[in-house]
């Protein structure tokens, strides 16, 4: 605005430059050209980036302040402009007019530092909230009063067309835009990652709601956007993802140069046209007005707001450039412009006012915010930066560890690095905010606190005159506790952002879960828990309403919800066995089916008012007899059998819902499939960004990836669950062998158990695998000491098929279901289990018993491709999932890009493996059994699980092994093309061994499922002897006990540095 105010004085002033006021041109747009091109975009902008939910739980207060209270700020304006600018000699209609016009409040720059410091999310919401809707409401106003003061020839204003231009104008505006914002909503959500279509959608909604609000429904536009924005603001998922943060810094970029040149325009209005025959009486009355219009809003602020907050709503009421361009409208407008006193006075004044609002008001705020102590750091504030700051410092430290070990940087100065990257926490002199106790103010304290203070808690005992370190107060610990579980729950919303940008929540979904979380940002103390949902939970409609009631009567069995206890009473007993048994029940339904057809039939002799025979009267009363006494012998035998307790909270009829498996394997199916192309998409990009693709090829396979993304929200809700076979064909140590596929199915046995059922106990000998065909299981693993210390002195790891905790010291539970594999552990080890499995449902399994397995073991025995290897490579996959996030190089990692890169992996089975070297191109190593000793350095030990350093270049078992140690190697991506070292003719014999089972364990495979379906099919209850199939792979090769081959020099040295380089992309330190 400065720079606007001195563009116009040069202008003003011809004599300095007489071809300047060509460049100034565009300051003399008229007023209503200026508001149609500024106000839909920064109204819009402002609307779009608030948080729907705070404005619309604030919205009662934001319109009581904008509505009511701009008419009442109005009329105090007005009477005191009547009452004391004696000079001006203004009416009371006049007044009023200029009482609408400075009322409208343009808070750009208090807005802007309430959110660079980071105070209450409420109050800027409030302040800025109620200067979109001041704008509305002045426009309303100053039109209103426009017609009284400067009717238009032979228009009569009364005030019944008050009433109705504004009931018309209030309520029309916010009704278009919601009207204009449901068919952007539309369109935008049939869009898919085109961001130029997706902001042109935007930027095009919100000009053509105010243009057709204002010049042809007679509405208001400013309303109509604001309407516009907070919709679009709620449905923002309407957005793809991907876009999303696109179109918020399009619209912020577009508010700043908007207000930027706004305000440019403004400054050059006031210099060229406001200041023009400027008396000292106008800058009394400005002074005068000025303090008024303070006081006044103050009083309007308290009536609503009893707090600190309603100082800062006070001094944040600036005025901008809405009050401009009104007040240059009357000046220019052509029935009042002979009118000396009225345009000009009210320009100067409007101008006089903005620039004191703006200078003073603006350039104080951050001074009464801290004199108001709105800006001290709470407790969780300085933890949250100090932490943020040790993370920091850790990945400097990390960084320069990598870089010492780079040859081409050995003579570089890391003393300089280190000190000229360093950084120190920005809060260690800050204040901080801390409510004492009056006991707790008796003693000496320093203000600072916890973590990362600039001194320590230190207070002086009173009895003995000592140093004693002080607790945090009981006020302390409420405020790190509020500051938590804020972190906590916006670290869930955002979460769920990420995983609707992965495409695994939809948005629908997303937007539920994210209102939940900020419903519970606001209530202090309250956290979000799964049961807020249930509500959400349900599946509802006619369709699923008809499906819950007709599906007892297609299943052969009932729920375990539904299963009534046994009676004690050997007379009910057998009442029990009739009324719980198949036919009962289809001889019932048969009754019910048959009375429908005599109801049906004597329903329509009713309504077609047939007369009815003697014998037709005496067969429907007969028929009516028989149905109701068969019907209430079946309601006896069922009261008997159940007791009346039993009877009426039973679920056989219908009462509660059936779980929905089928909509599970629909939602899992689309969580898959997106999975996949977010890799696909990745791996395109990558080679996009290596020079290997151009541009055409990737926008062509890049629309084909995305419109399968976009598809997926069109997939069915429900899907078929899979055959039990396929189940089995597509486990990862089954896939691509339907040999092995085939004699697993020949000698599986299917269980069937019931809910509460115990699959297995704690401590029971492993008794071979379970494989989920149907069902939900639930595996809860406590630790015993025995087995903690196992797992720290020898790495044996619990046979406990749950891997949330790497270290097996804490008690776990987790749900298994349908493809879920138990037992797999203790069928390569043989140790017992070490947790229990119970039913949660009805649950049907395949059962490939020790025995069994053993001896697949033995047939299926390739020496790069056997079932043993196969086997240690899932377990491994699960528990590297659950090692790799906490290391330092991974922590940056999504969990699918960790999955991803653990199935380039292998686990080499045979004696000569037991000292194992790892060639150049092995990425990772994860030991995920027992133990093992660096060769070259026999101090370092270590005990599975852990990451192997990638300083390690060869292990061995350590020398009193308890458990044969095995390590799950992963190669680099490019496996396919890498070289085996630097010389071809230098590799080692194990090299290319390793070799052949990185290339053998990560080839993609899978089975047809015509070919399962032509496999034989197990036995239900039956377990077949071992199956000995002469076209399985051939008997076991025979084992050489030789250690492996030490590894050239130059090949260790070219697998550390490979190594080394992959670690530093990551960020870790070797």
């Amino acid at each position: 605005m400065i720079f606007g105010l001195m563009i116009g004085f040069i202008s003003w002033n011809s004599t300095a430059c007489t071809m300047w006021s060509m460049y100034t041109r565009i300051a003399r747009t008229p007023p209503k050209i200026i508001l149609f091109v500024f106000l839909p975009v920064l109204i819009y902008e402002s609307a779009f980036a608030m948080k729907a939910h705070v404005f619309y739980k604030s919205s009662l207060s934001i319109m009581i302040l904008a509505f009511p209270g701009m008419v009442m700020c109005t009329f105090i304006i007005a009477f005191v402009c009547h009452q004391f600018f004696y000079a001006y000699k203004w009416s009371f209609t006049v007044s009023s007019l200029y009482g609408s016009i400075i009322s409208a409040t343009d808070p750009v720059a208090v807005v802007a530092i309430l959110k660079e410091i980071g105070t209450s999310e409420m109050l800027s919401i409030m302040i800025e909230g109620e200067s979109l809707l001041n704008d509305g409401s002045a426009i309303l106003l100053y039109e209103i009063f426009m017609k009284i003061v400067a009717p238009e020839e032979g228009e009569h204003v009364t005030a019944g067309k008050i009433v109705s231009t504004f009931c018309q104008i209030a309520i029309g505006g916010p009704v278009l835009g919601w009207v204009v914002a449901r068919l952007s909503i539309f369109f935008l959500s049939r869009i898919f990652n085109d961001a130029a279509v997706e902001v042109s959608i935007t930027l095009v909604a919100a000009y053509l709601t105010y243009y057709i609000g204002e010049a042809f429904l007679g509405v208001s536009g400013v309303m109509a956007v604001v309407a516009l924005g907070i919709v679009m603001s709620a449905e923002r998922t309407c957005i793809s993802p991907e876009v999303q943060g696109l179109v918020h810094h399009f619209w912020e970029m577009l508010g700043y140069l908007g207000n930027t040149v706004l305000f440019v325009m403004v400054g050059i209005v006031i210099s060229e046209t406001a200041i023009n025959n400027v008396t000292l009486e106008d800058g009394y009355y400005l002074i005068f007005l000025y303090f008024a219009l303070n006081i006044s809003r103050c009083k309007l602020t308290a009536y609503w707001n009893v707090s600190i907050h309603m100082l800062v709503m006070t001094w944040g009421g600036l005025r901008g450039a809405v009050g401009i361009c009104l007040a240059l409208e009357v000046f220019k407008n052509r029935e009042i412009c002979d009118q000396t006193e009225v345009g000009p006075k009210f320009l100067l004044q409007t101008a006089g006012i903005v620039l004191l609002t703006l200078i003073v008001n603006g350039t104080t705020t951050k001074l009464l915010l801290d004199t108001l102590k709105l800006t001290e750091l709470s407790i969780g504030k300085i933890q949250d930066m100090g932490n943020a700051v040790r993370q920091i410092q850790g990945a400097q430290q990390r960084t320069m560890g990598v870089m010492k070990h780079d040859r081409l940087l050995a003579d570089c100065n890391f003393e300089i690095v280190e000190g000229y990257t360093s950084i120190e926490n920005p809060y260690l002199k800050l204040k901080v905010k801390a409510k004492k106790s009056p006991l707790e103010k008796d003693l000496v304290a320093s203000p600072s606190l916890l973590v990362d203070a600039p001194e320590n808690r230190i207070a002086i005992c009173p009895d003995c005159d000592g140093e004693v370190e002080t607790e945090p107060t009981l006020e302390e610990y409420r405020e790190m506790t509020e500051e938590a579980r804020l972190r906590l729950l916006k670290a869930m919303k955002v979460s769920c952002w990420r995983q609707y940008e992965q495409g695994v929540l939809t948005e629908e979904a997303v937007q539920i879960l994210v209102d939940y979380i900020e419903n519970c940002e606001d209530k202090h103390f309250k956290t979000f828990h799964a049961d807020d949902l249930k509500k959400n939970w349900a599946v509802r409609g006619v369709v699923a309403w008809m499906r819950n009631k007709l599906l007892p009567f297609t299943v052969g069995q009932l729920t375990t919800d539904d299963a009534q206890t046994e009676p004690d009473s050997k007379c009910r007993k057998r009442f029990y066995c009739i009324v719980t048994n198949d036919w009962f029940d289809g001889i019932v339904h048969v009754l019910i089916l048959l009375n429908m057809i005599f109801i049906i039939w004597e329903t329509v002799d009713i309504v077609t008012e047939h007369r009815f025979t003697y014998q037709e009267i005496i067969g429907f009363l007969v028929t009516n007899i028989v149905f109701t006494f068969l019907l209430t012998l079946e309601f006896l035998l069922k009261v008997i059998a159940f007791g009346c307790g039993g009877y009426w909270s039973s679920k056989w009829n219908g009462l509660l819902q059936k779980d929905h498996p089928g909509i599970a394997i629909a939602i899992k199916t689309r969580h898959a499939n997106r999975a996949v192309l977010n890799q696909m998409r990745s791996a395109l990009s990558e080679l996009k960004e290596d020079g290997l693709i151009d541009e055409k090829e990737y926008d062509i396979l890049l629309h084909l990836i995305e419109s399968k993304m976009k598809g997926l929200w069109h997939t069915p809700s429900y899907m078929t669950p899979r055959r039990p076979e396929m189940v089995v064909a597509d486990l990862q140590w089954v896939s691509g062998s339907t040999d092995l596929l085939s004699y697993l199915l020949k000698q599986a046995t299917i269980l069937q158990f019931a809910v509460g059922d115990v699959i297995y106990s704690a401590g029971d000998d492993a008794n071979g695998i379970y494989i989920i065909v149907s069902g939900v299981v639930k595996i809860n693993y406590k630790p015993s000491y025995d087995q903690i210390q196992a797992r720290e002195d020898d790495g044996i790891i619990p046979n406990a098929d749950i891997f949330h905790d790497a270290t097996f010291e804490s008690e776990m539970t987790d749900y298994f279901t349908t493809g879920a594999v138990l037992g797999e552990l203790g069928v390569l080890t043989g140790f017992s289990r070490a947790s229990t499995a119970t039913c949660e449902t009805g649950v049907m399994v395949y059962h490939l018993s020790q025995t069994t397995m053993q001896s697949a073991m033995e047939s299926f025995d390739d020496h790069y491709d056997s079932l043993e290897g196969r086997l240690w490579r899932t377990f491994g996959m699960k528990l590297g999932a659950a090692v790799l996030p906490s290391e330092p190089a991974f922590q940056a990692w999504t969990m699918d890009k960790i999955k991803a890169h653990l199935e380039l992996s292998a686990v080499p089975i045979g004696d000569q493996y037991l000292t194992v070297s790892f060639p150049s191109f092995i990425s990772d190593v994860v030991l995920i059994y027992g133990q093992v000793v660096n060769v070259t350095n026999p101090t370092e030990i270590y005990t599975a699980p852990c990451l192997i350093p990638s300083t390690c270049l060869q292990i061995r078992p350590v020398a009193k092994w308890q458990v044969r140690p095995r390590v799950m190697i992963i190669s680099s991506d490019d496996l396919d093309n890498e070289a085996t070292g630097d010389d071809e003719e230098n590799v080692s014999p194990s090299t290319t061994d390793i070799r052949n089972f990185m290339m053998t364990a990560t080839k993609p495979a899978s089975i047809d499922e015509d070919q399962v379906s032509q496999m034989n099919r197990p036995s239900a209850a039956v377990s077949f002897g071992v199956h000995r199939n002469s076209t399985v792979s051939p008997g076991r090769m025979s084992r050489r006990l030789s250690r492996a081959p030490e590894i050239p020099s130059n090949q260790g040295s070219n697998r550390s540095r490979r190594r080394r380089q992959s670690r530093a992309a990551r960020g870790d330190n070797p």
